[in-house]
Formats: C-alpha cells, sequence, structure tokens
C-alpha cells in the first residue's frame, strides 16, 4: 500500500500541478500514472472491494441494488492466490448472490494479455443468454 509520504507527495501534485502530471513513483508498487487517477484511488470514496478475508468491510457492496456479472483471470495476483474465492467472496456480500454470474477467464492475469478476445466471446455468450431470458419472460 501507499505510504505517507507517498500520499503527501500526491497531495502537493494535486495542489501544484493539478490532475495530469506523472507522480515519480508507481503507485501501490507497479502502475505509473497520473496525479488525477493517483488522487482518486488514495482519496476518493470509490468502491473498496478489495478484501480477500471473509469479515472486512463489504458495507459497500452490501448496497448494492444491481446484479449483473464479475470476471476475473485466473492467474489474478492480487487476489493472494485466490482468484476464484476472492470473486466468489465478493458476489457472498451482495444483496443477491444469486442473480449474479461469476466469470473466470483461464490463464490470465488481472489485465486479462492476450486473452482480449476470449473475454469478449465470453461477454457476448453471456449477453445472448440475458437477451434469451428476457425475451422468454
Amino acid at each position: 500500500m501507499e505510504s505517507l509520504e507517498e500520499k503527501e507527495i500526491i497531495k502537493e501534485y494535486k495542489r501544484k500541478w493539478k490532475d495530469d502530471k506523472f507522480i515519480p513513483f508507481e503507485l501501490f508498487g507497479w502502475i505509473e500514472c497520473i496525479t488525477r487517477t493517483a488522487y482518486d484511488w488514495v482519496y476518493n470514496n470509490i468502491l473498496n472491494n478489495v478484501h480477500v478475508e471473509k469479515n472486512g468491510d463489504f458495507s459497500q457492496i452490501n448496497n448494492i441494488e444491481h446484479s449483473g456479472a464479475m470476471l476475473i483471470g485466473t492467474y489474478d495476483r492480487f487476489t493472494y492466490g485466490d482468484p476464484s474465492g476472492f470473486l466468489e467472496n465478493i458476489n457472498n456480500h451482495t444483496k443477491h448472490p444469486e442473480k449474479n454470474k461469476l466469470l473466470f477467464v483461464p490463464q490470465t492475469g488481472h489485465t486479462y494479455q492476450r486473452k482480449q478476445q476470449e473475454v469478449a466471446e465470453m461477454l457476448l455468450k453471456l449477453v445472448n443468454e440475458w437477451r434469451n431470458e428476457q425475451n422468454n419472460l
């Protein structure tokens, strides 16, 4: 996670150079980003769903009314070695986990490298399934 010093640098860049200047370090140790992105990730009240623990703070997710699909690469390393369990844990904290579809993209990581076509085909198939379900109502 980011250090207090890095947080202060992000605030300073936001104050001095506004949004479009790159921060001088990799946020979270892996992403080069501009000030606006770093500030949003660190300071704004965006959805915080990155919990591997089953007893984490899921208060935001508990309040989501919509159902839909969630997908993850089976090699995603941001899940402490258990991408499937990570996604299932998040889904289990939604209001209606039974209404959600979980998609697991085999043999790829967090950004689906070299699996874009496979992801597109999975999503197309799912959208067609949902369309057929709506037409049968």
